[in-house]
C-alpha cells in the first residue's frame, strides 16, 4: 500500500495535489478494508458516499493518464522514476516537463490544477 501511495502522489506536481492524491487513495483503501472485513462506514450519507466515489474516479483517471504519458518507451517500468521523484530526485525532468509538454500539445478542456500552477 505504501508504494501505491508514494507512486500515485509522485505523479502530481504540487504538494497540495500530492497530498490530495495521498488522502483520497488512503481513504479508499480504508473503506475497502472495512468492507472486506465485514464492517460498514458509519455516519456517512449516500450523497457523501457518491461524492467520494466520484472523487476517486476522477483521481484514478488522472493517475492512469499520467502513467501512460510518462511511461518511457525505452524501459518496462515507470516505478523507479516515480520512486526517485518521491524522494526529490528528477521530478522536473521525469515528471514535470513531460506532463507539461503533453498537456500543452494536447490540451484538455480544462488543464489539471497542478499543471497550470507550476
Amino acid at each position: 500500500m505504501r508504494s501505491l501511495l508514494t507512486r500515485a502522489s509522485a505523479l502530481f506536481l504540487t504538494p497540495a495535489q500530492q497530498e490530495h492524491a495521498h488522502t483520497v487513495i488512503d481513504d479508499a483503501y480504508t473503506a475497502r478494508s472495512l468492507y472486506v472485513h465485514g464492517k460498514v462506514i458509519k455516519n456517512q450519507t449516500e450523497r457523501e458516499k457518491q461524492e467520494e466515489l466520484r472523487t476517486l474516479r476522477r483521481l484514478t483517471l488522472q493517475i492512469m493518464l499520467r502513467w501512460l504519458v510518462l511511461t518511457p518507451s525505452d524501459t518496462d517500468d515507470l516505478a523507479p522514476l516515480l520512486a526517485a521523484a518521491a524522494q526529490g530526485t528528477g521530478r522536473e525532468e521525469h515528471i514535470g516537463r513531460p506532463l507539461r509538454a503533453f498537456f500543452t500539445t494536447t490540451p484538455p478542456s480544462s488543464q489539471p490544477a497542478d499543471i497550470t500552477a507550476t
